[in-house]
């Protein structure tokens, strides 16, 4: 990697932080940031499923999502803690979307084995390979959660920005870039990861009209920063410097 860094004609990241990593591993002051960008024609705030949502949520109450595949690095223990306080007050839906590593599917059912009550209201949905009927799942979710420990871009946090969810993420990566704190989503530490149930229950507090704000800034912030044609035209800038 070191080598390949150094004799690169050119050097991307999708992160400002890993942009730096790679300056402080290469000893080059060259690396461009070239952030995800997502299809905002596409992705956008759809009316929600109603048949979808009754399948889902036959108890009513509000939903939580997590989009992306289950594993370490996403913190499913928080994602489980949060969900097991928040119930305590409000009722809620856990949706979990994109499947489960072993070893995190069996921590899921040592946690409902702890919370038998909670098992209905928690629902793990494998990968979905098409972008349609991702969306309608993105159109039934209320609050997206996304508390990784580390991360890159990612792509599930912008999608579900750009069709107007509510989004909380620890500031981590990427995530810090895309969200402004409180203006387009809200970001909690990492360092402070274990009072995620606490924001949670903060966000639901705000005003419904504020939230609304909130969701429509998260969409501009899309169309605006990162959207696939600026993705697009970033590229092929550079590609257009690299042949001359």
């Amino acid at each position: 990697m070191e080598w390949t860094l150094k004799h690169a004609d050119a050097v991307c990241s999708v992160t400002r932080d890993l942009v730096e990593s790679a300056k402080a591993v290469s000893f080059r002051d060259d690396v461009r940031y070239t952030p995800n960008g997502v299809d905002v024609d596409f992705w956008k705030p759809i009316e929600r499923d109603q048949r979808l949502s009754e399948e889902l949520n036959p108890k009513g109450g509000i939903v939580l999502g997590f989009v992306g595949e289950l594993r370490a690095k996403k913190a499913p223990a928080v994602l489980l803690d949060a969900f097991a306080k928040l119930n305590e007050n409000i009722p809620a839906k856990l949706l979990l979307i994109g499947g489960a590593r072993r070893e995190e599917l069996e921590s899921l059912n040592g946690f409902v084995k702890q919370y038998p009550r909670l098992g209905s209201q928690i629902q793990l949905i494998d990968y979905i390979d098409s972008p349609v009927e991702m969306r309608r799942y993105y159109g039934v979710i209320d609050i997206a959660l996304f508390p990784s420990l580390w991360e890159g871009m990612s792509n599930a946090l912008l999608e579900s920005m750009a069709m107007e969810k509510i989004v909380a993420a620890s500031d981590v990566g990427g995530n810090k870039e895309a969200i402004e704190d409180e203006k387009s989503g809200f970001l909690i530490p990492r360092s402070r990861l274990n009072e995620f149930s606490d924001r949670l229950m903060s966000i639901l507090l705000y005003p419904r009209e504020k939230l609304i704000e909130i969701a429509g800034a998260a969409r501009l912030r899309m169309i605006e920063e990162f959207s696939i044609e600026k993705e697009r035209l970033t590229l092929i800038s550079l590609i257009d410097e690299l042949i001359g």
